[in-house]
């Protein structure tokens, strides 16, 4: 994902600047609007067409191969979950709805992020007097992108060696609230920069990880409702985020507001991945067997 932004936030600012006219688009982000979207199209049918999901539909696999690795995935799910969870207990599950506002903390972070990023950096040249063409600006908002590529990869990497999720979805989430909160009061383009690529890095950092949680205690057919139910619930916030941000910045005349609000939501969803991590913790404790002593030996 960061890495579209870091190909994508350039060649969308060529095209709207290059845009005027062409196709008959009288307006260059119409052009951009229409370009963009001829891929994902493109994308939509080759996923049907050559994206198996089981197994045993896998062209490229061998029969034996198709058997293996549906028996290792049945395996792990069974020792991860020992039960399969139905519908109406993934959707009631209270960790699910705690889920479901952490992701909406996130996912408000993150959509504000992609759609104000490159205003916050246009408003640079008022503030401190700078001067940037459309296409610069479209290059400086890719440097935040291109350092969370790094940063999203060791942190995943580190989450799977020690195992640990919380502090692995928490810790950028509140990095990322400091770094959009604190870009408000820099004193140079290039310390703003660096505040919103914190920002940047935590936000996008946290969602991979986060999406190791539900499946701690989701499986089958519950866990399609429940994820369903966290990505949908989740995604309002990538409604609601630009638009009450948007709203505050036409209300006062600047973005102040609007980031302290990104701020402290993300502080909520960090705070709320502790407290629901921590009682999935307990929950593992409880189911987990008790081995007799001469049974352990």
């Amino acid at each position: 994902m960061p890495i579209s932004s870091v190909v994508g936030a350039p060649i969308s600012t060529l095209l709207i600047q290059y845009g005027d006219g062409a196709m008959g688009f009288e307006a260059g982000w119409r052009f951009m609007f229409f370009v963009e979207g001829l891929p994902s199209i493109l994308v939509g049918f080759l996923v049907l067409l050559l994206l198996p999901d089981r197994p045993h539909k896998a062209r490229w696999l061998t029969g034996d191969e198709q058997q293996a690795l549906a028996k290792q995935i049945a395996d792990e799910d069974s020792a991860q979950v020992p039960h399969t969870t139905g519908i109406r207990e993934g959707l009631r599950d209270s960790r699910v709805v705690g889920l479901s506002f952490i992701y909406f903390g996130i996912v408000f972070g993150n959509y504000t992020l992609a759609f104000f990023l490159p205003q916050v950096v246009s408003d640079l040249q008022e503030r401190f007097g700078v001067e940037f063409s459309l296409v610069q600006i479209g290059l400086i908002t890719a440097i935040p992108y291109v350092i969370t590529c790094v940063v999203m990869i060791l942190n995943a990497r580190h989450s799977d060696r020690t195992g640990e999720r919380r502090l692995h979805v928490a810790v950028p989430a509140f990095i990322g609230a400091a770094g959009v909160a604190s870009a408000l009061f820099m004193e140079s383009p290039f310390l703003v920069i660096a505040a919103m690529t914190l920002c940047a890095a935590g936000v996008n950092t946290a969602i991979p990880v986060f999406w190791q949680l539900p499946s701690t205690f989701l499986t089958g057919v519950g866990a399609a409702a429940g994820i369903a139910m966290i990505n949908s619930f989740g995604n309002i916030g990538g409604f609601a985020g630009p638009y009450l941000t948007g709203w505050l910045r036409d209300l006062t005349g600047n973005n102040e507001a609007g980031m302290f609000v990104v701020a402290a939501f993300m502080v909520m969803a960090g705070i709320l991945v502790l407290v629901v991590g921590r009682r999935q913790e307990r929950e593992v404790v409880r189911a987990a067997p008790v081995v007799a002593p001469e049974e352990h030996r």
